[in-house]
């Protein structure tokens, strides 16, 4: 795992580069997460599949 050192957020307001260690820990959390939950590329692809034939 690489340490973030910025890390560029688009809001409705435009970027914002966040560069606070604690809050670089928290964005660091919420990736490792979103990376466990995320399929495979395969399983994204078969789940994409399903849809489009359920239309």
């Amino acid at each position: 795992m690489t340490a973030l050192d910025t890390a560029q957020l688009d809001t409705s307001h435009g970027s914002e580069l966040i560069d606070a260690v604690g809050k670089l820990e928290t964005y660091r959390l919420i990736l490792d997460r979103m990376e466990e939950a995320a399929l495979q590329p395969a399983g994204s692809h078969d789940l994409i599949a399903t849809i489009a034939k359920s239309i």
